[in-house]
This record gives C-alpha cells, structure tokens and sequence, in this order.
C-alpha cells in the first residue's frame, strides 16, 4: 500500500467521528430547543432533515468510495488490543443488565391488552439472545484469535439480539412508528445487527473486509448520533426518549466496539505498510511461488514417468 492510499484509507477511517460529531451536534441542538417530549416530534423539522441528509449523503458517498478502495481493506490480526478489550467488556455487561431488564419488561407486557403477543416474544428472545451474545466477550478476554465456531456462534447471538430488539421497537405500542426517535433508533440497530454478522463471518475466515469496514463506519456513525444526545437528554430532563435508557448504554457499547474495531483495522493496514510487514508479505509471496513451481515439475515428472513406462509394460506382456 503507497502512502498516498493509506492517506486515502485513514481519511475515510476519520469521516465516523468527524461525520458522527457533526450529525450530534445537529440532533442534540434539534431536541434542547425543538423537541416536543409529549408528541414525540419536532416543532421544526429543519435541524433533523439536515442531519438525516448528512448522514444519507455520507453513507452513499462512502458506498462509492468503498467501491473504489475495496482493495486496500486489511483485517486486524486478533482482539488483543486494549480499546477492543475494555469496550467488548463493557458492551458485555451492558447487554447483561439489557436482557434482565427486558425480560422484567416484557413480563409485565403479558397482561397489558395494547402490546402484540409478538412485540412480547420478541422481548424474551432479544433477552435471551443478548445474554448468549455477552458471553462473546468474556472469550475476548481470554482468547485473541479472530477465528472458530464459538466465536462464530456467539457473535450471531449478538447480532441476533439486535435484529429482534430492533423489531420489538418496530411493535411497541408506546411509541408511534413515525417518530423520528423510534426511526433512527430502529435503523441503527438494524446497522448494529449487521455488523456482527460481519464480524461473525470474519470468526468463519468468509468476511468481506471492504463491505465490513463500510459497515462498521455507518454503524459508528448511527450508534453515535443515536445514543450520545439520548444520554444527555436524559441526564438533562430526567426522562428517556425511548421509556427505557439502558438501551442506549447498550448502543454506547457498540459504538466504542465498533470504533475500536475500525482503530484495529487502520493500524493493521500501518503494520503491513512497514518495511518488516512488506518483506514479511513478499518472501511469503515468493515461497508461495516457489512451492507452487516445484509442484508442477513433481506432476511433469510423474506424467513423464507413466508414459516412459507403458511402452515396457506392453513390450513385456509381448
């Protein structure tokens, strides 16, 4: 990799949290001064659409760039490194306290006539699926490889959990669906879902780095813009805007997760722009090659063997 493309790889590693600054600045500002906490909607829709529009066109900007530079993604080596560490094991214990609130919940949802039997099932699955996913990190600590079967399994759970919780918000009755709030929360765990299954395939060694980095971005970007103003709003008025804030500590969680694996992968494209990484690379490269040459001449002499030897055979039998 030149240094004008590791140039190109680390500015679109810094648009997350230049973008993401930008879209909490906007949404914070759009709830301080113009949210209506009783109707749940804005009196003036001009702070939000802007922010919707920032983070629409940067996404799609991002898709193209993707696009172009998807042969310059590298992967992190393993889930070593301190911020991975310190940030899985938050997101793990906040998932814990996530799936035992959610089952109290949903259990108090049972006799209520307005919530779906769906909306309850959803409740107890994303709790039980969010409990499996915590365990994903307790492996990190003890374990830094990036691939196998648990790992695999348990980072499904995590993006199962997120998928479900995202259609338990679809169903929840408090909540209209066309509040903004409730939209940008459902799409970014729906992000967040997709994530770790891309993290999920990289643990079967099938990941698509490109594709996982560009989501990995978008996934900062949301969980950012989505969780950091709700903390501060409740910290503010002392009410969550969505009846249940320990949902955004779980979205802190994934957002420090996720920028953590975005650091990971950026240092990992540095290491291997070093002279050490790139002798590494090229005589890796060339015993490759090597092994390769020294295969087709065993098979030309085995060929030239078996034809040499039918005449004899045929000679004898004669």
């Amino acid at each position: 990799m030149s240094k004008n493309q590791k140039r190109t790889y680390l500015l679109y590693l810094l648009t997350a949290p230049i973008v993401a600054a930008a879209a909490i600045v906007l949404r914070s500002v759009a709830l301080f001064t113009e949210y209506d906490a009783e109707l749940g909607y804005f009196h003036g829709p001009a702070l939000p659409i802007a922010m919707a529009a920032l983070l629409v066109t940067v996404i799609v900007a991002l898709a193209v760039l993707t696009h172009e530079l998807r042969g310059f993604f590298v992967t992190a080596t393993d889930y070593r490194d301190l911020p991975t560490l310190f940030s899985g094991l938050f997101l793990g214990i906040a998932l814990v306290f996530f799936s035992v609130v959610l089952t109290v919940t949903a259990i108090g949802q049972l006799s209520s006539p307005t919530v779906s039997p769906l909306a309850i099932i959803a409740a107890f699955l994303t709790a039980v699926a969010a409990l499996v996913g915590a365990a994903l990190f307790a492996v990190h600590a003890f374990d830094g490889s990036t691939e196998g079967a648990l790992r695999a399994m348990l980072t499904l759970a995590v993006a199962v959990a997120c998928l479900l919780y995202a259609l338990y918000l679809y169903l929840t009755p408090e909540i209209r669906i066309n509040e903004p709030n409730k939209a940008l929360s459902i799409a970014t765990w729906i992000a967040a879902s997709f994530f770790f299954l891309g993290e999920t395939r990289a643990a079967l060694l099938r990941a698509k780095w490109a594709l996982h980095t560009y989501v990995t971005t978008v996934t900062v970007m949301l969980a950012a813009t989505l969780c950091l103003p709700n903390l501060v709003y409740h910290a503010v008025y002392g009410a969550p805007l969505l009846g249940n804030t320990l949902h955004d500590f779980v979205m802190l969680g994934v957002l420090l997760y996720a920028l953590s694996r975005l650091v990971a992968a950026y240092l990992s494209a540095v290491r291997f722009t070093t002279a050490e990484g790139q002798y590494i690379t090229d005589f890796t490269a060339e015993v490759t090659v090597e092994a390769v040459k020294a295969t087709a001449l065993d098979d030309e002499d085995t060929v030239d063997t078996e034809d040499t030897e039918e005449p004899d055979e045929e000679a004898t039998d004669r």
